[in-house]
């Protein structure tokens, strides 16, 4: 009897313990309740990554409002459920309708196309994720991109000009790009003074063990194997994949 009793309440924890767990976790097929509060999923991924990473929370939160924001209720805005497919860009209610578009044009042979509240790209960026979902997860793209314009940052040693090659190498559109980000990032209050009062003894290392950031092939020679021309950091690729086997540097010296 007792053992048939404990046996019932067991159940009944197993079963409680079930329920708190899917109500915990994301769902991709809810929608948050206002424009404002899918808004701050981008804000708080931000927020996260800087923390992390080392990058200024003003880089970051400038970076997901040039990649994917729009004007919404007077504000502009980033919205993390946004989908480009092959140049083509579309912003999603749920993340549920985001990932189903992204699977079957993927499903559909495309690879060419970018996720999230950072936009990372699939064809480039793609194998450093478990599945195109997790793509999405706000707090993996964003650490990814974090990590990502940290490692431009080091070798070209401004934030502007590494939001430019966060985008693209080829400079016509890089330069476009980086004086949007820059225009973005001159209209968030108090971001020049973050800039300047950022602690320049820190340290940025990308990536850790966790995660892979992978460098375009064409790219990969590009990366300085050694420090020796005082650069700002020291990499090392793989030639062949593309993979950014390391990168350390500091924003005062290197080492």
């Amino acid at each position: 009897m007792c053992s048939v009793t404990f046996f019932k309440l067991h159940r009944i924890i197993k079963l409680f313990l079930s329920s708190a767990l899917i109500v915990a976790m994301p769902s991709f097929g809810l929608a948050a309740t206002s424009v404002a509060e899918t808004a701050s999923v981008c804000e708080e991924a931000s927020q996260y990554a800087a923390s992390r990473v080392g990058v200024p929370l003003a880089v970051m939160q400038a970076l997901t409002r040039t990649e994917t924001g729009r004007r919404l209720e007077g504000q502009f805005l980033p919205w993390p459920w946004t989908v480009n497919m092959e140049g083509e860009g579309k912003w999603f209610k749920t993340p549920r309708e985001a990932l189903d578009y992204a699977t079957e044009h993927y499903d559909g042979g495309a690879r060419s196309f970018d996720i999230g509240c950072f936009q990372v790209n699939f064809k480039w960026h793609g194998e450093a994720f478990a599945s195109i979902e997790d793509m999405f997860d706000p707090n993996q793209n964003a650490l990814y991109a974090a990590r990502f314009i940290a490692s431009l940052y080091m070798e070209l040693g401004s934030w502007t000009a590494a939001a430019g090659a966060y985008h693209s190498r080829t400079p016509e559109f890089a330069r476009k790009y980086s004086d949007r980000f820059a225009q973005i990032l001159g209209r968030m209050d108090g971001a020049v003074d973050e800039m300047l009062s950022a602690d320049n003894e820190q340290f940025i290392t990308v990536p850790p063990a966790d995660l892979k950031i992978v460098v375009p092939r064409e790219f990969a020679p590009l990366v300085p194997a050694q420090n020796l021309t005082g650069s700002l950091f020291t990499a090392q690729a793989d030639q062949s994949s593309g993979l950014l086997l390391l990168a350390r540097g500091s924003l005062l010296r290197t080492y």
